[in-house]
């Protein structure tokens, strides 16, 4: 009689699966540095189909996503489940701890910018359509960043500082529509 245990059995992966990924990831690599964003996340998305597990994959994905958004709609929700995965797969932890500043400090930068392009339409046409857009959008990127923070356990992120760096974002999108910024 054997002894059960509740341990799942790992998951192995054949070096030549391993071997395409890297390869792969390697031409997804190439594609981000060119700024070809979304071939690059077409490329990510083909290593994990080949690995779902790859903690590498899910990360350049994470900033294929977020670097794309300033060519097209922002994708907030996408990001965070990109890097929560990364994460959760990764199998040394230490690794990547220091990386969710870097993460955050991207997300950020994005996310200012999305906010900038939003408030820059609805400056160009207040209409309500737009005011419920750049409201529905800041929404989107507060609930991904707690979710990232809830998922990860860090602290990284302040949600003051947070704040304050969208609030920046909108007061650059002000002053290059109206021509100079106002003192407070």
């Amino acid at each position: 009689m054997g002894m059960e245990t509740n341990e799942k059995p790992e998951k192995t992966v054949s070096r030549d699966v391993l071997s395409k990924v890297d390869s792969i990831l390697k031409i997804a690599g190439l594609e981000l540095s060119a700024l070809r964003f979304k071939e690059a996340e077409e490329l990510c998305d083909q290593a994990l189909a080949l690995y779902p597990e790859s903690d590498d994959a899910w990360m350049r994905k994470g900033f294929a996503i977020c670097q794309g958004s300033l060519l097209s709609e922002a994708r907030p929700e996408e990001n965070v489940d990109c890097w929560i995965k990364a994460y959760t797969y990764a199998t040394n932890k230490a690794l990547v701890e220091p990386l969710q500043k870097d993460i955050l400090h991207v997300f950020t930068k994005f996310s200012k910018f999305q906010i900038g392009k939003c408030l820059m339409a609805f400056t160009q046409d207040p209409s309500q359509e737009n005011a419920e857009a750049l409201v529905h959008l800041m929404r989107r990127i507060l609930f991904s960043a707690a979710r990232y923070k809830e998922a990860l356990s860090t602290e990284c992120l302040d949600e003051d500082e947070f704040l304050s760096a969208c609030a920046a974002g909108i007061r650059v999108a002000v002053t290059r529509e109206y021509g100079q910024e106002e003192e407070t």
